[in-house]
């Protein structure tokens, strides 16, 4: 089991230096969690967009303490660095089983990796919907093994400026994947959080009441979706959810 007490100083620090995750402490603890309750299902693990390390240096600490292969994909030098520093810094090292490549995920899935088993693919990068119909292909088409889990952060978020209205990762997903049921993680957008359901910035972010910050997708999977914070009934207790954050828009 992860040590939570050693979670938590690790998000202290990277708050610290300015790099903690842009994800939500919700999502933060339910990606931990599935990863440690289904820890016997790969041997590695992918993130795709890493930005500041707010996550990576979680990812790594789990993949350091179950022996997984941890693999960082990014195709910036800077966020790859700025990353590495984070690990670094929140964890005392980068651990040996961690390596930051920079490519795109389709170049990184055409090269070799420990084995075809691969626990968790994280996808956070392009949020554009041909960046994520792209990387939703590569995984999909790649000989890794099935059961196959891919989490995808920024779910529903829209943008209103000029060259972002095409960041529909919720799109791609139900384009590409049609027949796969997907399973919310993170928080709901009108139940307060993090998540801005008015257009915030100047790219304009927000997140339709009633959408996932994220969600987590098993491809060809017979056992159920598994998670310590989040035990069964995934399906009701999202349409309670919905509901409730649709309400409230309505009061306010």
């Amino acid at each position: 089991m992860l040590d939570s007490t050693r979670i938590a100083a690790i998000r202290q620090e990277l708050q610290q230096i300015g790099c903690a995750s842009a994800t939500s402490p919700a999502f933060q603890n339910q990606l931990l969690s599935y990863l440690d309750m289904n820890a016997d299902r790969g041997d590695f693990l992918i993130e795709v967009g890493c930005f500041r390390g707010g996550m990576t240096a979680q990812l790594a600490a789990y993949a350091a303490e179950r022996g997984k292969r941890f693999y960082v994909v990014d195709i910036s030098d800077e966020y790859l660095e700025t990353a590495r520093n984070s690990v670094k810094t929140a964890l005392g090292k980068v651990p040996a089983c961690v390596e930051f490549v920079k490519k795109d995920l389709p170049t990184f899935l055409r090269g070799s990796q420990p084995s075809d088993r691969c626990t968790l693919v994280f996808i956070d990068g392009d949020h554009h919907y041909d960046g994520v119909v792209r990387d939703i292909r590569a995984v999909v088409d790649s000989s890794l093994k099935r059961p196959l889990t891919i989490c995808f952060h920024d779910y529903g978020l829209r943008c209103t400026a000029e060259g972002l209205t095409d960041v529909r990762v919720d799109k791609a997903i139900h384009d590409i994947l049609p027949n796969c049921a997907v399973s919310p993680i993170g928080e709901i957008a009108g139940l307060g959080g993090i998540l801005p359901v008015d257009p915030v910035s100047s790219s304009g972010e927000h997140f339709p009441r009633g959408m996932s910050e994220g969600v987590m997708v098993v491809l060809n999977d017979p056992r159920p979706f598994s998670s310590r914070l989040d035990p069964g009934h995934r399906g009701g207790r999202l349409k309670r959810l919905v509901k409730a954050a649709l309400h409230a828009g309505r009061r306010s």
